[in-house]
């Protein structure tokens, strides 16, 4: 029911100067095929998208002592359409896979250049290691908001027959430097010690343009919106192992950090004049700490507990000068785990299993202005998440692999939000499963000398989940049902060719990913659905040389 895709992918591993210095390189290029129609529009698959990039890396042995990684990444993609489907329904599709967008939106682009370099420097009693990073992320999105901010629109121009489309430009450049000194592996007392600096700037856009909503022409600038950011971090950590035994071990860690944070909002247009204008900043501190011990019941079994606290920064909240709140503060966590990994078996069987608990405070919410529909952020409730999780691999016969997977959570909120009637005590946090699960069996043969055949499949089980937490107590909490894919492969290798063929989701299940109101007021009873691929059949052709 959709397009055709494709793609090519090649990587190779260069020696430059003897044992000392050798380069890897990578790149590839894919075209993913569109499965959504849009019908008011007369136009088929509308979300492909073709994606490529690029990697290279140096490694050089300077010296005995000093080693040397230069590392550079680049990815594009360039989307032709959204990927929503609409529907009246959370529980399934209501006209197939189809949605229903004024002309000129849907597309977007993402750029993404990473940098990195690592030198290690052995110092005999200790090892030396500098990471400096530089990313640069560009990302380009063309909407169509008509349903819930054409008002603006409308009110701008004086006409209702106009749509609203907004242009999203993003880009993101972010510096980072960590020094870290770290003892050597074997010793009774394993340490490392380290620093990290971060600095991040970015320079986001919101502006929303009146349009003719039959050809996509733009007619005129209604609400330009620009929001540049900066963010900074200093943080020192310390980590250490101390074995009492050769069967027991315990590591205790700690991370100290301190966040600035700086941001200005101006907006334009003929319904701000004069223009709008904001400047906020934020500071936080913050410690987040483990402690986790380690006994090997026997030579292939370990017993571990883990203790963790985790932490996410608040900041300055956009739109402040509406009404909302000029900042929100950090949300943190409690983590307890308790798991054994094990083998069996001569090695057979292997089987990992554990428990945990989180606790989870402060929690960061975004909102939406009943009024101006502009979002922001607030502090509310808490929540908690318990479960299990087990992992079984097994080659019960020669050739023959077997690996399952088995998932429990309940996560759910332990306290309301305050001053919010839509999210209550005992409500289960948003896309969280109750039970997952996965079944993969593998098989090879070997036909000849030169020849092994091998074929296997992977069945895979989610179950139903409750949306995100609308935006006020009067829009209902959609729920999506539980699905399950069959994945299937088979193919043959020789003399470093491989062919495969594969096939997935077999059943052509209609596994609901993600679903929201289509409108932030909910009126229309409409739904943005993200639903799973459909039944894709592929061949792939690979050679090692």
């Amino acid at each position: 029911g959709g397009s055709e895709g494709y793609g090519i992918r090649g990587s190779g591993n260069v020696p430059l100067i003897d044992d000392s210095l050798a380069m890897t390189l990578s790149g590839f290029f894919r075209h993913d095929p569109g499965v959504v129609d849009d019908p008011s529009r007369g136009k088929s698959d509308v979300d492909s998208a073709d994606v490529w990039g690029a990697r290279v890396s140096l490694l050089g042995q300077l010296t005995e002592r000093f080693s040397a990684r230069i590392s550079a990444t680049f990815q594009s993609t360039d989307g032709d359409g959204s990927s929503n489907v609409f529907s009246t329904n959370t529980r399934g599709l209501t006209a197939g896979l189809t949605q229903d967008y004024i002309a000129g939106t849907g597309g977007y682009e993402r750029k993404v250049l990473q940098l990195d370099a690592t030198l290690n420097y052995d110092l005999d009693w200790a090892q030396l290691t500098s990471i400096t990073g530089y990313g640069d992320s560009k990302f380009e999105d063309v909407s169509d908001v008509t349903s819930f901010l054409g008002f603006l629109t409308e009110e701008a121009t004086g006409r209702d027959d106009l749509g609203s489309i907004t242009f999203l430009p993003s880009q993101t450049k972010k510096f980072s430097q960590e020094l870290r000194l770290a003892s050597h592996s074997g010793d009774k007392l394993e340490w490392l010690f380290g620093a990290f600096y971060t600095d991040e700037d970015s320079d986001t856009q919101y502006n929303i343009y009146a349009s003719n909503p039959n050809t996509g022409a733009l007619l005129m600038s209604v609400y330009p919106d620009t929001f540049p950011s900066t963010f900074q971090e200093r943080a020192v950590f310390g980590a250490a192992t101390y074995h009492f035994t050769d069967r027991f071990d315990i590591q205790v860690g700690a991370r100290a950090s301190r966040n600035e944070q700086y941001y200005e909002e101006t907006i334009g247009g003929p319904l701000n004049v004069p223009p709008y204008y904001v400047q906020a900043t934020s500071r936080d501190n913050s410690t987040t700490y483990l402690f986790s011990p380690r006994f090997r019941l026997l030579s292939d079994a370990i017993v571990y507990g883990r203790f963790a606290t985790g932490y996410r920064p608040g900041g300055p909240n956009p739109g402040a000068g509406f009404g909302t709140p000029a900042e929100y503060g950090a949300d943190t966590t409690l983590s307890y785990e308790v798991g054994v990994k094990s083998d069996f078996l001569e090695r057979r069987v292997s089987l990992d299993a554990s428990v945990y608990s989180i606790d989870w405070q402060d929690i960061q919410l975004q909102q939406r202005d009943p009024v101006t529909q502009l979002a922001y952020y607030s502090n509310a409730g808490k929540a908690r998440s318990r479960g299990a999780d087990l992992t079984a691999l097994a080659a019960p016969a020669r050739g023959m692999q077997i690996a399952a997977s088995l998932s429990y959570n309940d996560a759910q909120l332990s306290q309301a939000f305050a001053g919010n009637l839509y999210g209550r005590a005992g409500d289960r946090l948003p896309f969280s499963a109750q039970w997952s699960g996965s079944l993969a069996l593998d098989q090879e043969l070997d036909l000849s000398s030169q020849y092994t055949a091998f074929f296997g499949g992977t069945a895979t089980y989610l179950g139903a989940r409750s949306g995100s937490f609308p935006p006020r107590a009067t829009v209902s909490r959609v729920r999506v049902p539980s699905f399950t894919t069959l994945d299937l492969r088979a193919g043959v290798r020789t003399e470093g060719w491989t062919f495969s063929l594969f096939v997935r989701n077999a059943t052509d299940a209609r596994g609901i990913l993600g679903a929201a109101p289509e409108v932030a007021s909910g009126a229309t009873g409409l739904y943005l659905l993200n639903v799973m691929r459909p039944r894709t059949i592929g061949l792939s052709v690979a050679n090692e040389f």
